[in-house]
């Protein structure tokens, strides 16, 4: 079973500020105009973006990045709507400029991971996903992906470590995680770990509808 986590869309972008006293009150005036500009065509595009109209979530976030080159979320919500729509070299692209303006969006971390990941560069993807968890390392989804990157490679003791650190983190959220390490290790011959990992997703997930097989499988080899 394996449980992949949807990249969420960004909730917040970067605001461009000028020092007014180095700025003529004109030009400073215009650049409040485009950056207003920017900002209302970024929120149309989340919009469209929400509702999956891609070709038009496409055309205002572009507006919104050309409008203000320096808006890293827009570039990152570009990104999403590229990916989406399968232009994953223009994706990485926008999520690379998004990176480039605010080292911090870690969201745009794991959009670029996606993308190498796609493209068969999982020491890339290992690199960026590497940054987002120093950038937010509580994060859940960052962690786990990090650990996917990392099976990729045939690295199972660190991806498995990341992954459990994904668990440690959001506990319920991403009790799913037991089922993917329990997969590492019984495709390795370990079951009776891969049946300690069902154990303790059955304890959080008490309803899963496969419960039966798992009990199942976990009396077949827990260790007595």
């Amino acid at each position: 079973m394996n449980h992949r986590f949807p990249i969420q869309a960004i909730q917040a972008w970067l605001v461009v500020y000028t020092l007014l006293l180095l700025v003529p009150v004109n030009a400073h005036a215009q650049r409040r105009i485009t950056t207003r500009g920017a900002d209302q065509h970024y929120q149309t595009g989340m919009l469209l973006l929400e509702g999956q109209k891609l070709d038009q979530a496409i055309a205002e976030l572009s507006l919104a990045t050309k409008l203000n080159p320096g808006f890293a979320a827009a570039h990152n919500a570009l990104g999403i709507a590229l990916a989406r729509k399968g232009e994953i070299n223009e994706a990485g692209e926008s999520f690379r400029r998004a990176i480039q303006i605010n080292p911090r969006l870690y969201e745009a971390h794991l959009g670029l991971a996606s993308v190498l990941q796609q493209r068969g560069d999982f020491n890339g993807a290992i690199e960026v996903l590497t940054h987002a968890v120093e950038v937010l390392p509580t994060s859940a989804q960052a962690n786990y992906f990090l650990g996917e990157a990392y099976l990729n490679l045939k690295k199972g003791s660190k991806a498995v470590a990341y992954m459990n650190e994904a668990i440690r983190i959001d506990p319920l959220g991403k009790a799913e995680i037991h089922l993917r390490i329990a997969e590492i290790y019984d495709a390795v011959g370990l079951k009776d770990l891969a049946a300690i990992e069902y154990e303790q997703f059955l304890k959080k997930k008490p309803d899963y509808p496969d419960r039966g097989k798992l009990q199942k499988y976990i009396a077949g080899n827990k260790k007595k």
